[in-house]
């Protein structure tokens, strides 16, 4: 940072336009940070060294930042609205990520999540009994390559048009606050983020 940009003063602002604005610039981080897992994942999936846990760890994280940024609370959210302006079929590829994160972190189970007992039967040409107790399990990690890369897709596009609404909504909000006043503004001009600690994990977003 040069000398010149260090004596810059931040004013912070709240009114709606900043708001929006803020709350764009959260879901295009959200949206960024599901590419590049999508992208490790990928790569990872393409590499000779197969590590199941960390391909399920990156998918399910993929889903979770996906998701939040359609989740509504104290930013809005994308809506299915602002899907409909994509091509092809984004709404119907939406609804299953929606879907598949759902079944990633729900604690009940699903089809995806099965686990069935079984007893073990001795040759009935030796001897009808039962000799032991066999289970069988399946779980789904990830999944294939075609479909991670069709979400980094997808992701690609709502980025493009998340951009295109930054860069409008910056400039009203910098319209807007041209129109303030200055000595009020230079007297705030003392903006700063809290890094929260282990109380607030618990507490709400301002």
């Amino acid at each position: 940072m040069s000398d010149q940009q260090k004596s810059l003063l931040i004013c912070e602002v709240d009114y709606s336009e900043a708001k929006e604005l803020a709350n764009i610039i959260s879901l295009i981080q959200d949206i960024d940070y599901c590419i590049k897992t999508c992208e490790r994942l990928i790569a990872s999936i393409e590499s000779e060294t197969d590590d199941p846990i960390l391909q399920a760890s990156l998918w399910t994280s993929a889903l979770i930042s996906y998701a939040r940024c359609f989740a509504t609370g104290k930013r809005y959210g994308i809506s299915e609205e602002f899907l409909s302006k994509l091509d092809g079929d984004p709404i119907g590829a939406h609804r299953y990520y929606i879907n598949m994160r759902d079944k990633n972190i729900a604690h009940s189970v699903n089809p995806f999540e099965q686990v069935k007992i079984g007893l073990l039967l001795q040759d009935p040409k030796i001897d009808k009994k039962v000799m032991g107790v066999v289970n069988l399990a399946q779980r789904h990690l990830t999944a294939k390559k075609d479909g991670v890369d069709t979400l980094r897709r997808l992701c690609i596009v709502i980025k493009k048009q998340l951009l295109n609404d930054f860069k409008v909504c910056q400039d009203k909000t910098l319209k807007v606050g041209q129109t303030l006043s200055v000595d009020d503004l230079y007297s705030k001009s003392h903006m700063q983020t809290i890094t929260p600690g282990p109380d607030d994990a618990g507490k709400p977003r301002n």
